[in-house]
């Protein structure tokens, strides 16, 4: 995992350094254990491998993931506490659809954002994956919309991939945001 963060923090030098900047220093054992005792699950190797390196960032630079922000342990903890509290309050109660191996449903416990629309929308490390899915994916969370979708295999694989769309141009800096490249009409 510290090669994509290499390819990402050595994009971001070139084209985004205000995400350097406020990128946190790494996740220690610690932090995980504060995250373990409040969630009662035990943390995928693949999420420890992100954060490790950097644990999420300070939230006062663009979003390092596009559109998303990469949460701090700190932010993680409270907004799995605000989306649990709304789950045992029964707020949700709707039935979600379910694209790829996620559960149907609204929201849950078994789902940690690390990702952060600042809007509240999440993407989600999958502790609780349905039938065909694998623990540890990432599943997106629209608090407007019904759809729940399998995005990634993992975080070092969303980030991987994000790596080689900022590679090959798809993304670039506009208004202090990072935003996907419009594709040029022919």
């Amino acid at each position: 995992m510290p090669d994509t963060w290499k390819r990402l923090e050595s994009w971001f030098e070139k084209n985004a350094p205000t995400v350097n900047a406020d990128l946190l220093p790494g996740a220690t054992d610690k932090d995980f254990a504060a995250l373990v005792k409040i969630t009662g699950a035990a943390l995928p190797d693949s999420f420890k491998s992100i954060y490790r390196v950097h644990g999420g960032q300070m939230g006062i630079g663009p979003p390092a993931l596009g559109e998303w922000s990469l949460l701090s342990i700190k932010s993680i903890q409270k907004e799995w506490k605000l989306m649990k509290g709304l789950l045992d309050k029964g707020v949700f109660k709707a039935a979600a659809v379910a694209i790829g191996p996620v559960q149907p449903v609204w929201w849950d416990a078994g789902w940690i954002p690390v990702g952060s629309s600042g809007g509240g929308d999440f993407q989600c490390v999958d502790l609780n994956p349905a039938s065909g899915g694998q623990r540890g994916q990432i599943v997106t969370f629209f608090h407007m919309d019904e759809k729940r979708e399998r995005v990634a295999a993992s975080l070092p694989a969303l980030m991987e991939a994000y790596a080689g769309d900022l590679e090959k141009g798809r993304y670039k800096l506009e208004g202090g945001m990072l935003v996907r490249a419009r594709k040029k009409s022919s």
